[in-house]
């Protein structure tokens, strides 16, 4: 998925290392991941909304927040820099930078070649919208629990090696299965981003090296899974779930694609491959932040945002492998940061800087997608931090 050696990625797939000529073709030919990969791989459309929800426009509200924020902070190669806002989005190739405060656009831009229309990849984000699917098919009695095991879902499973991994253990990145993610062609990032046949992919490469719920360990294995729980327990697609009861119900008011394995029966990339323009990404922040109500109406329960969302009670330490910086935490596919006073807030996250970041107490949502990450020492989420702490 990240940026491989070309003459490595040659060596794979002129010598056959890789599983499948589908896969050897992307990994050779796409070669390393973008933000125009929904332009390469088959997809199913989600309809937009017949009652679209519109944030607020008053410059009166607004014009005192945005001359608190001409300038940003940021740390690379280990020394603080400031730069003028819209030249510091358009050098880390920023395509949409909006921040949300009650409800009101304090900042909307479109950079690089985007605009309001642009269709930006998820990446990452989609793990947050796959578990609030996840809520949804639960709210809705489609999935009895979160404590259901894996293998009444997906009873091809050997129940001897993961008779004990629960839908639970999904969401919370605690499978104990080994993940390798190095930027090399025969990783399991890399084979779960490209593989054409990724339900039998998954499903043959998991390898258990810790019991079940102990240890946290990133792994795109985990939302793979709680795609395919979701079409098993829902007997119908992951699109067609997200049409009937998630993207109409929060006011989009574009189209919006899930990205599929392969034609006809493949899976969506739960793990990478929604696809939407970024003002309806903000109002999956919007969701969030009002407990799972939107344009007046219930979409997921308020039970499941908090369970979701709020800082577990783990050891020490618990997510320092996780490479997200300090203070950090990992729900159920949502991240977050703790502050003090008991308070915290929490971050969908994706690949190349994808970001929808929800502030709680200041009721702030702020929105970044972009082509590349940017030169930075500091994630998008540590810089949407710190806005929120100006604001």
């Amino acid at each position: 998925m990240k940026k491989h050696n070309l003459f490595i990625v040659l060596f794979c797939f002129l010598f056959g290392s890789c599983s499948t000529s589908d896969f050897s073709y992307r990994v050779f030919f796409w070669n390393w991941s973008g933000i125009d990969d929904y332009t390469k791989f088959p997809y199913r459309l989600i309809t937009k909304s017949d009652n679209p929800f519109y944030f607020k426009n008053d410059t009166s509200y607004t014009l005192k927040f945005r001359q608190m924020l001409s300038k940003v902070t940021y740390k690379y190669k280990g020394a603080f820099h400031t730069e003028d806002l819209n030249l510091f989005l358009e050098q880390t190739q920023t395509t949409a930078f909006i921040i949300i405060k009650d409800d009101h656009i304090i900042i909307e831009k479109y950079l690089n070649g985007y605009t309001r229309d642009s269709i930006n990849r998820s990446f990452s984000v989609a793990k947050s919208i796959t578990s609030l699917l996840i809520g949804i098919a639960i709210d809705k009695g489609f999935i009895k629990s979160i404590d259901d095991y894996i293998c009444a879902y997906l009873p091809e499973l050997d129940k001897k090696k993961y008779g004990t991994v629960t839908i639970k253990h999904l969401l919370k990145m605690e499978a104990g299965w080994i993940y390798v993610d190095k930027g090399l062609p025969w990783d399991d990032d890399t084979h779960l981003y490209y593989e054409s046949d990724v339900r039998q992919y998954a499903l043959s490469h998991l390898v258990s090296v810790h019991k079940s719920g102990s240890v946290f360990h990133y792994s795109n294995y985990c939302t793979v899974l709680l795609g395919m729980v979701l079409e098993r327990a829902s007997k119908m697609s992951i699109t067609d779930f997200t049409n009937m009861l998630f993207w109409s119900q929060i006011g989009s008011e574009f189209p919006a694609t899930w990205s599929i394995s392969r034609k006809d029966d493949g899976l969506e990339q739960t793990a990478s491959g929604f696809n939407a323009r970024a003002i309806d990404f903000a109002k999956i922040g919007k969701l969030c932040l009002d407990n799972g109500m939107l344009n007046g109406e219930r979409v997921v329960s308020s039970d499941w945002i908090q369970a979701s969302t709020t800082p577990p009670i783990v050891p020490y330490g618990y997510f320092d492998n996780s490479g997200m910086g300090e203070n950090i935490f990992y729900g159920y596919q949502w991240w977050g940061h703790t502050l003090n006073n008991d308070e915290y807030n929490y971050f969908a996250s994706g690949h190349l800087g994808q970001l929808i970041y929800i502030c709680p107490s200041k009721n702030i949502i702020i929105c970044r997608f972009g082509k590349e990450r940017g030169e930075l020492n500091t994630g998008w989420h540590v810089i949407a931090k710190s806005i929120c702490e100006l604001l």
